[in-house]
């Protein structure tokens, strides 16, 4: 075997291995920062009433929220299609953005008790509607 191919081989190996150090240490990276995000959204997290009016995927340049989330999104998350939920909390009507699988499974034009931090929605549990005069059924006259 000639030795200017081994010599290929041998950079070629020592190339391969310091990619895999590299990936292995960016991973780590961003490991480290997911859980402390991670962490201050189960901090911050509070639980409220809502009504969910729509859910879209959209850029969140078009989401309508407000200038100060734009402004300190990254410039690729602008353009970049996330899931947006529009519901009623109270009386005003706000938009929220939705972890994938909440977004995936979250019913439309229905009352939830759902998790938010900030307009970040974590987590939801559906509320059972209770009968009212509307929806009950309504008693059978009797015949005479």
């Amino acid at each position: 075997m000639p030795i200017w191919l081994m010599v290929i081989i041998i950079v070629g190996l020592c190339i391969v291995g310091a990619i895999i150090v590299f990936n292995f240490t960016l991973k780590k990276k961003f490991e480290r920062r997911a859980d402390e995000q991670q962490q201050m959204i189960d901090e911050t997290k509070e639980t409220i009433n809502m009504l969910i009016i729509d859910k879209k995927k959209m850029p969140l340049r078009d989401a309508g929220l407000p200038k100060m989330v734009t402004d300190q999104a990254p410039k690729r998350y602008l353009r970049r299609k996330m899931p947006i939920l529009k519901a009623k909390v109270g009386p005003r009507i706000m938009t929220f953005v939705a972890e994938k699988d909440v977004y995936k499974t979250i019913p439309v034009k229905t009352n939830v008790k759902a998790s938010v931090s900030g307009i970040y929605v974590t987590s939801f549990i559906p509320i059972k509607a209770s009968k009212t005069a509307a929806t009950a059924p309504k008693p059978k006259k009797k015949a005479r």
